[in-house]
């Protein structure tokens, strides 16, 4: 499943307030059309078959079709402090057996 930290599902919470969405609307990861390989965010309700990330408040904040789970298994969606472009980033989980 894709780890959200609580940093990112804070600024996809603002991100739907500043757009004035419906609540029944979330952040929803899809595939770019126009760059093979890379995801984009785009304003959407949730269908039938998709994975829900909620926030601590129970608030549907992120949804996905369940066919990126592949794509998505072992990352996580985060949005560093110090990141000066503002932007959401998505790594891999660091391998714990690494150590």
């Amino acid at each position: 499943m894709l780890n959200v930290t609580g940093r990112a599902k804070q600024q996809l919470k603002e991100l739907l307030e500043s757009k004035g969405s419906d609540p029944k609307s979330a952040i929803r990861l899809v595939v770019s059309p126009h760059k093979e390989g890379k995801l984009r965010m785009v304003i959407d309700e949730p269908q039938g078959n998709d994975q829900i990330v909620k926030n601590d408040g129970n608030e549907e904040i992120l949804i996905f079709d369940s066919k990126l789970q592949p794509v998505l298994e072992g990352k996580v969606l985060d949005y560093p402090e110090d990141n000066q472009d503002a932007a959401f980033t998505l790594s891999n989980i660091p391998d714990q057996n690494s150590k």
